[in-house]
């Protein structure tokens, strides 16, 4: 087992209601930091974001800023997550985004869509609540019901959360 700061952050993420993520988009893909940190915070099969609201952003500078924010999406839909929202910013070389004020409004924009979902309690897209359900239920559970000894622990974390109520 690696000893650094990634079991601390997820259990910090499990602890919040709301979750946004940015990211610059290098080589049309997440940089390769955020990556070794979605493969190792169990994410997905701890159901870590299930029921919090997100919000994905990239930035890019030449393309494939829509990349990042799919695979982020993607992430927090499998992982149970409320998408509340994503935006993906052209920038220039070394510039800051939010200088200018198009993108300062499109920002605030969708975080008050963030909290006004927060406050709300809004479920969602029915849509993205379907596909994650199927994703569920027919992908990751049925696995960790194949090697309950190994993943123990990921159904005990289910059970906690409310995620689960019978034997997996």
């Amino acid at each position: 087992m690696l000893k650094d700061d990634a079991e601390n952050i997820s259990g910090r993420i499990a602890e919040a209601d709301a979750l946004i993520v940015g990211a610059p988009t290098y080589a049309s893909s997440i940089p390769g930091q955020m990556k070794t940190l979605i493969d190792r915070g169990h994410f997905v099969m701890e159901q870590l974001l299930h029921g919090k609201y997100t919000l994905s952003i990239a930035t890019y500078e030449n393309a494939d800023g829509g990349a990042v924010i799919k695979s982020l999406n993607k992430l927090f839909l499998y992982s149970g997550a409320v998408l509340c929202g994503n935006l993906c910013i052209k920038t220039g070389f070394n510039t800051n985004p939010l200088d200018l004020r198009s993108t300062r409004d499109r920002v605030r924009r969708q975080t008050e869509k963030l909290c006004r979902m927060i406050r709300k309690k809004k479920k969602g897209n029915a849509l993205l609540r379907v596909i994650h359900h199927v994703v569920f239920h027919i992908g990751i559970r049925p696995f960790v019901k194949k090697h309950q000894r190994k993943f123990a622990g990921v159904i005990a974390h289910w059970r906690d959360r409310g995620i689960v109520h019978d034997a997996v």
